[in-house]
Order: C-alpha cells, then structure tokens, then sequence
C-alpha cells in the first residue's frame, strides 16, 4: 500500500489486540501463573526469590519477549489465595514449549521451584485490550 499501512497490524488493533504485538505487527502469546508459595515460606522472603533469582532464570529462556509479575493483594474467596500471577510473553506456544523444555534452563526451573513454589497453575492466554491502562504504552515497536 502507497500510504504504508500494514493490514495484519491494522486487523489486530482493530480487533483489541494491540497490546502486545511485536516487531512487524504480530500477535504474541502470554504464558500467565498463579503462584502459592511453599508452607512455612514468609511471604516477603517467596517474593524477593520469585522476583529475584527464580526471574533471573525465566529471563534467559530463549525467545522471552517480556516478564511481569503481579503481587496479589486481595484474592476472592480468600482460601483459594494466590502470591503472585507471572506473566512471561512468547512469539508462540511452540516458542514457549520449546523454550522451557531446553536445557540448561528446565534443570535450572525445576530445581529452583521445588526451593519455593507450593502449588503453580499456568496456562497461555491471547490478551485483547479494550482499555489500555494508564501510563501503559501500548506494546507495538
């Protein structure tokens, strides 16, 4: 097109996925995870290791195109209450199988959970953004 416009771009940010588009206008895949830390773990000391150490490792996955955590404070019904919800974003799910199946990092993952996790829950997610939030630019390069 004469004016530049990329239709695959222009598609996403119509439909509401304009969040988290990379490079090129392409859609990327959130791998999110409610976390419960380990019994007897004090919760300030689970944070700086799932914020610190354990994000080191996640960081080095091959293909990782962005991390974020989320501290819960409030959780509904209160006895089913998470820690934290991790958000780790990939081109693909294959992207992602692929990298947390690689080595040496699923050894350093594996060992490192079993230091602080209790339970873990994950699935991948499309986001589509109805109201980008405040101060949060939108995630096209």
């Amino acid at each position: 097109m004469g004016l530049g416009v990329d239709l695959a771009r222009l598609a996403l940010l119509a439909s509401g996925c304009a969040a988290h588009l990379r490079a090129g206008g392409v859609a990327v895949i959130k791998r999110v995870s409610l976390v419960r830390r380990k019994e007897g773990m004090g919760r300030e000391e689970f944070l700086a290791h799932w914020m610190g150490p354990h994000a080191e490792i996640v960081r080095q996955l091959p293909g990782v195109r962005g991390l974020r955590f989320g501290v819960v404070t409030q959780w509904s019904p209160e006895e089913a209450f998470w820690d934290g919800v991790g958000e780790v974003w990939f081109d693909s799910i294959e992207a992602a199988n692929a990298a947390f199946a690689a080595e040496p990092h699923r050894s350093l993952l594996v060992a490192d959970r079993r230091s602080f996790l209790g339970e873990a829950q994950s699935g991948f997610v499309e986001e589509h953004t109805v109201v980008t939030p405040a101060g949060d630019a939108p995630r096209a390069d």
